[in-house]
C-alpha cells in the first residue's frame, strides 16, 4: 500500500488473479463527481492512500455551525467544486441592496 502515483489510491480488494492487468491502483474522484454534502480536493489523492480521500466533508454542513461573519448557504457544498464553500460571508456595513438595513446585532 502506499505506492500509487498521484491522483490514485491503493485497494486491497483487486489484483485476485483474473485480470490481465496489476489494478491495484484505483483512480480517485475527478473534480465535479464528489456527493453533495462534499468538496472536491485532489491534494488529498497523494498515491499513499488505501481509499479514495478525493472528496472531503464540507466542514460547516449543518445549519448554526458556521462562525460569526457568516451563514449556513443550503445551496452550498454539492459536490462540485474544489474548496468548502458552505458557510457564506454576511452582507457588510454599508454594502445592502437599495431597501433593506444593516443589522449589526
Amino acid at each position: 500500500a502506499g505506492e500509487c502515483e498521484q491522483y490514485f489510491y491503493y485497494d486491497a480488494t483487486k489484483c485476485q488473479g483474473n485480470t490481465t492487468v496489476d489494478d491495484t491502483c484505483q483512480p480517485c474522484a475527478t473534480f465535479g463527481n464528489c456527493a453533495v454534502g462534499e468538496y472536491f480536493d485532489i491534494g488529498e489523492c497523494d498515491g499513499t492512500g488505501t481509499t479514495d480521500s478525493t472528496c472531503q466533508p464540507c466542514e460547516h454542513a449543518q445549519i448554526g455551525s458556521c462562525t460569526a461573519g457568516f451563514f449556513h448557504d443550503p445551496t452550498s457544498c454539492q459536490g462540485d467544486i474544489g474548496y468548502d464553500d458552505s458557510c457564506e460571508p454576511c452582507t457588510a456595513l454599508g454594502e445592502c441592496d437599495a431597501g433593506t438595513y444593516f443589522n449589526s446585532s
